[in-house]
C-alpha cells in the first residue's frame, strides 16, 4: 500500500486529495484500488498527521500498543534562566508598537490568540537562546502575563506562525514607518544576500507504519534581507535558489514604490554577491586575492596622511576614483581574534612537528625521505606550508624548525585588512563601513533559522518538507528577535 495525491479540478479550482491505493493481482496483471480517502490534503496539518499515523498502526494491529508521538525522541535541553530581563524587552516591544500592530492586523475574532503565540515565540528567542524543547512544553517559562491560565498546543503555535507569514508585507511596512521615525534617517535601505539553513524536524516512517524516527531535517535556503541603519531588519525573503538581478530590481521597485526609498546591497564577498543591475548602489568587501586591483602602492599606502583613525583601533584610507571607490581598513587592535586563530594553527602545527622530532631523536624515523615526507604533510595538514623553516640533520638525529615570522606577519596584516570597494561616491566612509558591519551582525542572527516548534515533518504521509510559509513564518520571528535584540544594545 501506498499514499497517492489526486488532483481534481471543480469550477475552475484544483483541490488534491490524499488517497491510500492498494496494489492486487487479476489475471496474472497489476492493478490498483483505492483503500481510504483521507481527504483534502490541505486540511491536513501536522497534528493530523500525527493522529493518522497512530490509527494506521492500530488498524495494523490492534494488539500494539499506540506510538509515542510525544518530542521525548528530540535531544532536550532546558534553559532555566532567562538571558536578559523581560521587563525591559517588554518595554522595547510596546515602543516598536508590536501589540497595536498583531492585534491591528490580527482580528481576535478571526485569529483568536495568535497575537500573543507569535509575541511568545519572539520572546522565547531572546530569553532563552539554548532551549531546545518544543515551545509547547517549555512557553511557561516565559511567565508572560498574556498567557496565564492559557492551555496551548503544538498546532496552536504551528498556525500562528503561518499567519505571520501572511502579512510579511504589513510587517516590513510596520517596521520600517517606526524605526526609521525613531532612528536617524538614511538615504539608503540596506540589502543583504545570505546563504542560509533551515533547521527542523522530520519523521521517517518505514513501509509497515508501525515504526519511525525524529531526525533534524536540514534546508539550504538563500535568503534576501531588507535593513535599516543600523543593521536592523524589517523583511526577510526566502528563496531554495540564488537570488537573480531580477529579484534584486523587483524588489527594489516595490520598496521605493511602498516606501519611497532606494536599496544598497551590501555583500560581505564579492562570489556572494548577485549580478546587479547597471548603477545599482552597492558595497562589496574584496576577498584578499583582489587587493592588487585597489589603485595605490602599499608603500604610499600606509604613510598617506589623508588617512584616519577611528577610536584609535581602526585606521581608514578612503581613495576614489571615476568609477569605483575604495575604503581601506585597518584594525589596529592588539591580538585582534584573526590573529588569535593563526597562533591557535601555529601551535598545533609546532605540537605534531616537535612529534616527528622526538621520533627522530629516538631513532623511530631514520630515513631522511620518510621524513621529510611526514614533515610536508604535517604542514599540508594545518595549510601552513609557508610559516615554518625546517633543516634535517640526521648525524645528530635531530630537526631544526623555526618560524618564518615575515610571512606570518605579513598574514596577520593581511587578516587585519578589509577592503570595501563601493559606486555611492558622497556617502561618508564612516556609514558604509558600519554599513558593511551590520551585514555581518545579520548574518550571525538571520542564516540559521530554526523551528521552535517542532512538530516533524512526516514521510511518506507528505511529499514535500516544511511549507514555504511555515519557514517564512520562522525567519520572521528570527528577524523581529534580531531587531528587538540590536534594540536592547543600543539601549545599553
Amino acid at each position: 500500500m501506498f499514499f497517492r495525491r489526486i488532483v481534481t479540478k471543480r469550477n475552475g479550482k484544483e483541490y488534491t486529495y490524499l488517497k491510500l491505493i492498494e496494489s492486487y493481482r487479476e489475471n496474472g496483471k497489476v492493478k490498483q484500488r483505492v483503500i481510504a480517502n483521507l481527504g483534502n490534503i490541505d486540511h491536513i496539518d501536522p497534528e493530523k498527521v500525527n493522529t493518522l499515523i497512530t490509527s494506521l498502526n492500530k488498524l495494523a494491529d490492534p494488539d500494539m500498543p499506540e506510538l509515542d508521538l510525544s518530542r521525548k525522541t528530540y535531544p532536550m535541553q532546558e534553559q532555566r534562566h532567562p538571558r536578559m530581563q523581560i521587563t525591559n524587552l517588554d518595554k522595547l516591544w510596546q515602543k516598536l508598537g508590536m501589540s497595536d500592530f498583531l492585534s491591528r492586523t490580527l482580528d481576535e475574532k478571526k485569529y483568536g490568540s495568535m497575537p500573543r503565540l507569535i509575541k511568545t515565540m519572539v520572546f522565547q528567542k531572546l530569553l532563552f537562546p539554548q532551549e531546545n524543547r518544543p515551545i509547547a512544553l517549555s512557553y511557561k517559562n516565559i511567565s508572560l502575563p498574556e498567557l496565564h491560565n492559557c492551555s496551548l498546543g503544538e498546532n496552536d503555535f504551528y498556525q500562528a506562525t503561518i499567519c505571520l507569514a501572511k502579512y510579511q508585507e504589513q510587517l516590513e511596512n510596520h517596521l520600517f514607518v517606526t524605526l526609521h521615525r525613531q532612528l536617524n534617517k538614511s538615504s539608503f535601505l540596506y540589502v543583504t544576500s545570505l546563504q542560509g539553513e533551515y533547521v527542523g524536524y522530520k519523521c521517517d516512517v518505514n513501509s509497515t507504519g508501525t515504526a519511525y524516527q525524529v531526525q533534524p531535517h536540514h534546508q539550504p535556503l538563500q535568503l534576501l534581507v531588507t535593513a535599516v541603519p543600523p543593521g536592523i531588519p524589517i523583511n526577510c525573503s526566502i528563496k531554495n535558489s540564488p537570488f537573480a538581478t531580477e529579484d534584486i530590481s523587483a524588489n527594489q521597485q516595490n520598496l521605493a514604490k511602498r516606501l519611497g526609498i532606494n536599496l544598497c546591497m551590501v555583500s560581505g564577498d564579492s562570489n556572494h554577491l548577485p549580478l546587479l543591475p547597471p548603477n545599482f548602489p552597492s558595497i562589496k568587501s574584496l576577498p584578499p586575492e583582489e587587493f592588487g586591483i585597489i589603485p595605490v602602492s602599499s608603500a604610499d599606502l600606509w604613510q598617506d596622511r589623508d588617512a584616519f583613525t577611528v577610536d584609535n583601533t581602526l585606521w581608514v584610507k578612503d581613495i576614489a576614483k571615476s568609477k569605483k571607490r575604495y575604503i581601506i581598513c585597518h584594525d589596529l587592535r592588539a591580538n585582534t581574534k584573526s590573529d588569535q586563530a593563526l597562533e591557535k594553527t601555529l601551535t598545533q602545527a609546532v605540537r605534531d612537528l616537535d612529534k616527528i622530532r622526538s621520533s627522530v631523536r629516538q631513532q623511530r624515523l631514520r630515513r631522511e625521505k620518510t621524513i621529510t615526507n611526514q614533515i610536508i604533510k604535517t604542514l599540508k595538514k594545518h595549510e601552513c606550508e609557508n610559516y615554518f623553516n625546517y633543516r634535517l640533520n640526521l648525524k645528530k638525529q635531530d630537526i631544526h624548525i623555526n618560524r618564518n615570522e615575515e610571512v606570518i606577519q605579513k598574514l596577520k596584516t593581511l587578516n587585519r585588512t578589509t577592503v570595501l570597494e563601493t559606486n555611492l561616491k558622497d556617502l561618508p566612509a564612516l556609514e558604509i563601513i558600519n554599513a558593511y558591519k551590520q551585514w555581518g551582525t545579520i548574518k550571525n542572527y538571520l542564516q540559521l533559522i530554526t523551528d521552535s516548534v517542532k512538530i516533524p515533518i512526516v514521510h511518506p504521509l507528505i511529499d514535500t518538507p516544511q511549507c514555504k510559509d511555515y519557514i517564512i513564518g520562522q525567519a520572521l520571528i528570527n528577524l523581529i528577535s534580531c531587531t528587538l535584540e540590536v534594540l536592547v544594545g543600543q539601549k545599553d
